[in-house]
């Protein structure tokens, strides 16, 4: 994922090798890629079926672009990075996206080849913390012609063995100094590693790397290619014996800086293909849907949480003013639970003084991000509690229980 906003994601605090510009993350280790460092760049025709895929939140405050591939007329498989928000850990929404395909410059996109986005999918097995299955799919809203690449199956396993070697393509960055990504994709050569290289000379994601669950390669010995920022969700690419291209792995993770020298890490796709295929089938023929397991409540952070307090306490206690209200009022957060916290709080207005405690959670609601409140607060006269002892003070204390969910 390549971030184009004012924001970062996490993806990019985490490294990942995907997208171009992202929306606001939070962040572990690791690093980003673009376009392919040191990579050739290459004409449609050669890689028909990778995809360029926009995205954006906020509308338009936070926007960034990841590589795909067309698997069925309707269904492009990207990374899982690359269709969650990391930070909130709910998926971007459908109406965010663009997915360009059958076309090489992805600054000039005939309209006939770029496509709406109709639902979004995330693997159900992604693990945002060790970026493991990191994998989705986009379904988008009309076919396209750009024929799908075939995806690794459990006969492939031999593909998988160090020593293998691969082709890394996508959209991004050729070199981490520049500011955008060239306007053609580009391909470069890497070797699959063993896995006790994957877990060295590298980044927190890489001592978490899993050979059951991805792949990870270098340009060895040259060091010189390595994917970037923007190549997030591209194609690792391996041959069969009789010359076919097959996608064994997506690309998810690399080097802070795209350095070369650190380990590529790559989702194998035999572990999601099974899944991906019967979304197709479900897309494309009719047939059931996999299941689709609901996610968890996104995670909230202690900044989030001032700022809903706030939002609650003023729909009821401020009706102007609200920054002078915002600045005069103590408030302190504590965590409850990874999607709730209950702050503490006191102001002053006037005479009257305001104390007690609200608390806010998110909720999943319909498919978006949605958030509560409650609280309790006493009032107080500040004249009174001078003139008499506090327990001979009238407080009038008023409550609200939470109610229909609000839109972040």
């Amino acid at each position: 994922m390549r971030p184009r906003g004012k924001l970062f994601a996490l993806t990019v605090l985490l490294g990942l090798l995907g997208a171009s510009a992202a929306a606001g993350s939070a962040g572990a280790s690791g690093g980003a890629h673009a376009s392919v460092v040191e990579g050739r760049p290459v004409k449609i025709a050669e890689y028909p079926w990778l995809a360029y895929v926009e995205g954006g939140l906020d509308g338009g405050f936070f926007s960034f672009s990841c590589t795909a591939t067309v698997i069925a007329p309707r269904v492009v498989l990207t990374a899982g990075h690359c269709v969650e928000d990391l930070e909130s850990e709910v998926l971007i929404p459908a109406s965010g996206y663009s997915v360009a395909t059958g076309v090489a410059d992805h600054r000039h996109i005939p309209a006939a080849h770029l496509s709406k986005v109709s639902r979004v999918l995330l693997y159900p097995h992604f693990s945002p913390t060790y970026i493991h299955g990191d994998a989705g799919l986009l379904i988008l809203a009309k076919p396209t012609a750009a024929p799908p690449i075939q995806l690794a199956g459990a006969a492939d396993a031999g593909l998988l063995a160090a020593g293998t070697p691969i082709e890394v393509s996508g959209w991004g960055l050729s070199d981490y100094e520049r500011e955008r990504e060239p306007a053609l994709p580009r391909v470069g050569g890497l070797v699959v590693q063993a896995p006790g290289r994957c877990r060295t000379n590298a980044t927190d994601l890489h001592r978490h790397f899993s050979p059951a669950l991805q792949l990870c390669a270098l340009d060895s010995p040259d060091f010189k290619t390595s994917g970037c920022f923007g190549d997030s969700g591209g194609p690792a690419i391996a041959h069969r014996a009789d010359g076919t291209a097959v996608q064994i792995g997506i690309v998810s993770a690399g080097g802070f800086e795209c350095e070369p020298r650190v380990p590529n890490l790559y989702t194998r796709v035999d572990r999601v293909s099974q899944w991906a295929y019967e979304w197709v089938a479900a897309v494309e023929t009719g047939a059931p849907s996999p299941p689709v397991p609901p996610l968890p409540p996104p995670t909230m952070h202690q900044l989030e949480a001032r700022i809903l307090a706030l939002r609650g306490l003023g729909e009821d206690f401020v009706k102007t003013r609200r920054p002078a209200f915002e600045e005069s009022i103590a408030i302190e957060c504590s965590r409850g639970a990874r999607s709730r916290f209950r702050c503490h709080v006191r102001w002053r207005r006037g005479d009257a003084r305001y104390f007690g405690s609200i608390f806010v959670l998110y909720l999943p609601h319909r498919g978006v991000v949605t958030w509560n409140d409650g609280y309790t607060i006493h009032r107080v006269s500040a004249s009174c509690l001078r003139r008499r002892s506090p327990r001979r003070c009238p407080v009038h204390t008023r409550t609200r229980r939470p109610g229909p969910p609000k839109r972040v």
